[in-house]
């Protein structure tokens, strides 16, 4: 049960991630969820807003997707080698974050967009391994507009593509112009369904402030503290990853610190409180506490560090 047990990619390991994930997952089954209201806050609500007429289709969809955004941000760390070796650290810090959020386990904002958010992760890798990059800028801008469509906050993750694509092997002032093109796409595919169904077809969604920064409670101050650990003792471990690598996966952390970035701004703009900030960094943080958890020299601290950061999240979602 030990976190070096999670080092590994074998089936006893993942068992042990899964015990890990478990608490999270039960106390979201066991509490009232919050049910999020889509109305003026998204072009897709009327399609959305019926699923709050089910609590349990709600909260069946909101744990399958906070489970399959953290199975799939494991599966593209891996896949562009962010890692040297197979863990499952990358799975628990991604659902104990996610479920930080105000409105974890029911469909909400980031709930549905946590999983595109990963996706354009993927692509924004992708753009910057490639040499001809103009078709998978399409999907990337097409996956920020669905970003877009399901909540007006995820517009200030799109410029992500545009760093990714500077970093490519092949820029051209085109691929900016098709950056735009695949971003518009999906508002007027909706456009279209909205004909089709006789819903109104431009939906008006309100625009989005920041509202809420600070923590000012006992659980919100254990969690940033706890959080706070982990960045202080492992930043020096996602220094060294950025020195010592190749070129491309320097590249790739470095789009990734920015993209997180731009994800807390995002999620800074409906903010429900301190705990969604927390979710809007959970995709750079997974990456640095999972770099520093597999290398830590020093194998007591790393464990220590590990049930500190677990314990705190764990009490801010109880």
């Amino acid at each position: 049960m030990l976190p070096r047990a999670l080092k590994k990619n074998t089936p006893q390991s993942i068992s042990i991630a899964i015990l890990y994930a478990l608490p999270f997952i039960v106390l979201i089954l066991l509490q009232d969820i919050k049910i999020y209201d889509w109305t003026g806050k998204s072009n897709l609500s009327v399609y959305l807003n019926p699923i709050n007429n089910y609590n349990w289709l709600n909260k069946l969809f909101g744990i399958s997707l906070l489970l399959g955004t953290a199975t799939y941000a494991q599966y593209v760390y891996y896949k562009y080698r962010l890692f040297a070796k197979g863990n499952q650290f990358v799975f628990i810090l991604s659902v104990a974050l996610l479920a930080c959020g105000a409105y974890a386990g029911a469909v909400s904002p980031w709930a549905l967009g946590a999983a595109f958010l990963i996706r354009l992760i993927d692509r924004c890798f992708e753009i910057q391994r490639s040499n001809n990059p103009n078709m998978i800028i399409v999907e990337a801008s097409f996956t920020a507009g669905l970003l877009w469509m399901i909540s007006s906050e995820f517009l200030w993750v799109f410029p992500t593509i545009i760093l990714a694509y500077l970093y490519s092997g092949s820029l051209q002032i085109r691929g900016f112009f098709i950056s735009v093109f695949g971003f518009v796409l999906p508002y007027y595919f909706l456009i279209g369904l909205n004909y089709l169904f006789d819903f109104p077809v431009i939906v008006d969604t309100s625009v989005h402030l920041p509202s809420y920064f600070a923590p000012n409670n006992l659980r919100e101050f254990v969690l940033l503290g706890g959080c706070l650990l982990v960045l202080i003792i492992g930043f020096r471990y996602l220094f060294q990853a950025i020195i010592i690598n190749k070129v491309i996966i320097k590249n790739h952390l470095v789009l990734l610190i920015g993209f997180t970035a731009l994800s807390i701004v995002s999620a800074s703009m409906s903010a429900a409180g301190f705990g969604d900030i927390i979710v809007g960094a959970f995709p750079a943080f997974g990456v640095l506490a999972g770099l520093y958890f597999l290398n830590a020299s020093k194998v007591w601290l790393m464990e220590i560090t590990f049930f500190v950061w677990y314990g705190s999240v764990l009490f801010f979602v109880i």
